[in-house]
């Protein structure tokens, strides 16, 4: 081939994957400007709740995120198992904070972690809780939310009818059970039982609770998008704001602020 045919043929090759770059930044930054992010979340404080100031640390680490690449977000509430079908569905752009599963994963986009969550096993006073694993759990009636994970293991239990448990929509649910001895055992993020203990049961309910110092399942939490070319485009949005929000220090400084450096994700 002659050099100067060659030398076309590469001009044309590199001027194309020029193109291509420069329409997928074009895409994004198009989308940055012109678009507002519909999410579906579900309450859990003190993370995000519709009544918390900016909705809680988990909002205002959201909202930040985007707003660093310029975009606006609007948020509806909807027990938790009803926000992940929406997004499924394509109905919402994404909700917030979730673990990865096996499952999920192949349904949902998750963005970079975003919160960092240790579970623990919560119980009444009275009962002398011994455990090792969760194959140890199956003499008790156990409480779990609707949609969430406990970790693969105890997942697993589940699903195989290995453990006894119950279903509710929402934590505080759970805890009134528990307090009512009504179950045994509810596994709930340590910041969100203690929190919902203070501000939600009465104060005869919250003294006769403790939760056992073996954490159940750690976790980090992030956003999830639907599979579409816009969740993708979101995706890689929401993690570049993410970033320069971890650059700048606010996202420190947000979960300091409110009490939960647990939850930093280095």
């Amino acid at each position: 081939m002659h050099a100067a045919s060659w030398t076309k043929r590469l001009r044309s090759v590199l001027l194309s994957c020029g193109s291509l770059l420069f329409t997928g930044w074009l895409s994004l930054a198009a989308l940055a400007q012109a678009e507002t992010v519909h999410l579906a979340s579900g309450e859990w404080p003190p993370y995000t709740s519709e009544s918390l100031p900016n909705g809680g640390p988990s909002t205002e680490l959201v909202r930040k995120a985007f707003a660093e690449v310029g975009m606006d977000v609007e948020i509806d509430y909807f027990p938790w198992a009803r926000s992940y079908e929406y997004v499924v569905n394509d109905h919402y752009d994404g909700s917030f904070t979730w673990q990865q599963t096996p499952k999920r994963l192949q349904e949902v986009l998750f963005s970079d972690p975003v919160l960092q969550h240790h579970f623990m096993l919560f119980h009444h006073k009275t009962l002398d809780l011994t455990w090792t694993d969760v194959s140890d759990l199956k003499p008790y009636l156990i409480a779990q939310v609707a949609g969430y994970s406990y970790g693969e293991r105890f997942d697993d239990a589940v699903e195989q009818n290995q453990l006894m448990t119950t279903i509710v929509d929402f934590d505080i649910y759970a805890l009134r059970m528990l307090a009512a001895q009504r179950v045994q055992l509810f596994p709930s993020e340590v910041n969100v039982a203690y929190w919902l203990m203070r501000n939600e049961l009465e104060p005869q309910q919250s003294q006769i609770l403790t939760h056992d110092p073996r954490p159940i399942h750690e976790e980090t939490t992030a956003v999830i998008f639907n599979m579409s070319d816009r969740g993708r485009e979101l995706q890689a949005l929401f993690n570049q704001g993410l970033q320069r929000l971890k650059a700048s220090g606010d996202y420190t400084e947000i979960l300091t602020d409110a009490g939960m450096a647990t939850g930093i994700v280095p």
